[in-house]
């Protein structure tokens, strides 16, 4: 059995300015973004929420753009006006396998590969279906990723 998840404290979490999207692209291309929030767990993408429930109400609505690793994103050249969510440092690095290897919590900002690699090391098997896939397992999840071998949704619970 996997531990409960934990309850949720607020903490502020502060956009980046000025971001150069071609250095967080996976193709390496993209103009400069106004704002890149980059909530590290669930009591940041909360401040995230509110903050942007605030602006959407504010200006009357709130486009954004939201990313994982931004392996199946392309960014325009130009200024990237519209706030920007990255999800790849959300709990990036929480892998915990159940006592018996049966089940696996993931955090949404772990990398396919860094979740395969540590599945080998503990001897886990069945997660091939993500073999090769540069993505974030929350963006895996959100368009149900798959190869020649399956698809992600097979493997969730």
């Amino acid at each position: 059995m996997l531990a409960p998840e934990p309850k949720i404290k607020a903490k502020p979490c502060i956009p980046i300015s000025g971001v150069d999207l071609s250095k967080w692209s996976y193709y390496r291309i993209g103009g400069i973004a106004d704002q890149v929030w980059s909530p590290r767990d669930d009591a940041e993408l909360a401040d995230v929420a509110q903050q942007w429930r605030k602006m959407a109400q504010e200006s009357g609505r709130l486009k954004v753009i939201i990313v994982g690793a931004a392996s199946n994103t392309l960014f325009p050249d130009g200024a990237v006006h519209i706030p920007v969510l990255s999800l790849r440092d959300l709990y990036k690095d929480e892998i915990q396998f159940s006592t018996d290897s049966s089940q696996v919590r993931v955090g949404a900002g772990v990398m396919g590969s860094v979740l395969l690699r540590q599945a080998a090391q503990f001897g886990v098997a069945g997660l091939e279906v993500m073999a090769g896939i540069p993505a974030t397992i929350g963006g895996m999840v959100a368009m149900n990723a798959g190869t020649f071998l399956g698809e992600i949704a097979q493997l969730l619970i």
